[in-house]
């Protein structure tokens, strides 16, 4: 079935259009920043367009978004966009499909196990108290670029044990490699997506020494890196150097780069919200300084935090490519097409969340939204087999992040800049947050 003959008119398939044949809807998509939004008011939270020569459905709404993720390898595949297949690596969990994903995923959740996790509260707390102090002693600071340079030692350390990797060459290409990962834009010289397919060359480098070193050596570290390299599959297979250095690749970016969003959208929050900010530092005033995340109590914090994940989650969207005809919302998805299914349109639905983009932790309070962090309108570390596999870890980072700033500090955004996001590739306040802190 092409393009050209495929008809919309069909009660049973999406509303929308092809518009031109094989250019589709392309060069309004490109000049209309409001594209989607505009034919979600047409056509309502499904419609179908082609963009590129490809029929693309639109999909927003929590059970038909679950129906999506919830449904890999049935009807649906992940699909990479971009320059992500070059960039991560053939090998990459993200990129890996079937039985093959689902054993690598099983072995890699071993590195994020709750003993694991408990153990490196200590290491968050100290790591987080520096950049608290560094922070103290600066007139003015962008959030963002902080948070990415915290985040980035605390995941290298856990994955690699590499102290302070911030400062280190391997943060210089990663951030290089990480700054092109999702651009469209074909490899040509001087090109965002040129600098990161080098840069990405000297990262693996960088990797693969670490790991040559750990093969000559007989010692042991309890990182995620030790994990990979020792762990074997259920037939007593290990994964190979290589694959080894892509997995390493994709913790990085998981564990720093979604994660940076994350926190940078929480301290916008509370800095525009005093009122939530005072609660949240009266809850903190009964509890201990460096307190055992996972034995004291702070119910109000985690309603902050499950808020700020709702209103900006850090991924806002993804793709899949259609393995079989299936029905998404009363539908008919042809194989072959795509989905474009939207976190963030899902997070915004008004039956759920009575004004859903209002910053409001009480949605996580009445009895009837009890459940709601296990229902499919909330999704913010995605569904199914491909769920985040470090979402216990970036909850443990984020709350000990947020109880020690609270507790501790006071600040406030500096006036004259710009806090709208910018949402691609993920989530960032456009101007990074202008920051000046003080410790109480």
């Amino acid at each position: 079935m092409t393009l050209e003959t495929l008809e919309y008119t069909e009660a049973s398939l999406p509303p929308g259009s092809l518009g031109l044949p094989i250019v589709g809807e392309s060069l309004e998509f490109i000049k209309n920043k409001n594209f989607i939004s505009d034919h979600q008011k047409k056509y309502g939270n499904i419609f179908i367009t082609s963009l590129f020569g490809t029929p693309i459905v639109f999909v927003g709404g929590g059970d038909e978004v679950n129906f999506i993720l919830s449904n890999e390898n049935k009807f649906f595949q992940a699909f990479p966009v971009g320059n992500v297949k070059s960039l991560l690596g053939e090998y990459s969990l993200s990129l890996q499909t079937g039985e093959t994903h689902l054993k690598r995923r099983k072995l890699i959740l071993k590195a994020f196990s709750p003993r694991r996790l408990a153990s490196y509260q200590e290491t968050i707390h100290a790591i987080t108290q520096s950049y608290i102090n560094k922070w103290a002693k600066t007139d003015s600071f962008k959030w963002y670029d902080e948070l990415r340079n915290y985040t980035f030692d605390i995941a290298s350390k856990y994955l690699i044990s590499l102290d302070n990797g911030s400062e280190t060459k391997l943060c210089e290409y990663f951030k290089s490699w990480s700054n092109g990962l999702f651009a469209i834009a074909p490899p040509l010289p001087f090109t965002k997506t040129r600098k990161s397919l080098v840069d990405r060359k000297k990262l693996i480098k960088l990797v693969d020494e670490i790991i040559q070193d750990r093969l000559s050596s007989s010692q042991t570290y309890d990182d995620a890196l030790f994990h990979l390299m020792d762990a074997e599959l259920e037939d007593g297979e290990k994964l190979s150097v290589e694959e080894v250095k892509h997995q390493i690749l994709l913790l990085l970016f998981a564990g720093h780069e979604t994660l940076t969003s994350s926190l940078c959208s929480l301290c916008r929050n509370l800095s525009l919200h005093p009122d939530i900010l005072s609660r949240c530092k009266e809850e903190q005033s009964n509890i201990p300084h460096n307190p055992d995340i996972n034995q004291s109590s702070m119910p109000y914090l985690d309603k902050v935090l499950l808020e700020s994940m709702r209103i900006v989650p850090s991924v806002v969207s993804g793709f899949r490519k259609v393995l079989k005809e299936c029905e998404i919302g009363g539908y008919k998805v042809e194989k072959g097409w795509l989905v474009f299914y939207q976190i963030d349109f899902t997070h915004y639905n008004k039956e759920t969340y009575p004004n859903p983009h209002s910053f409001n932790p009480e949605n996580f309070n009445p009895a009837e939204h009890k459940e709601l962090v296990k229902s499919s309108n909330y999704i913010p570390f995605g569904g199914g087999v491909r769920e985040c596999i470090g979402k216990d870890f970036a909850m443990l980072e984020m709350k000990i992040f947020a109880s020690s700033l609270i507790s501790q500090c006071d600040w406030e955004l500096l006036p004259n800049q710009n806090l709208e996001y910018d949402l691609v590739p993920l989530p960032r306040p456009k101007d990074g947050l202008i920051t000046k802190l003080r410790i109480n």
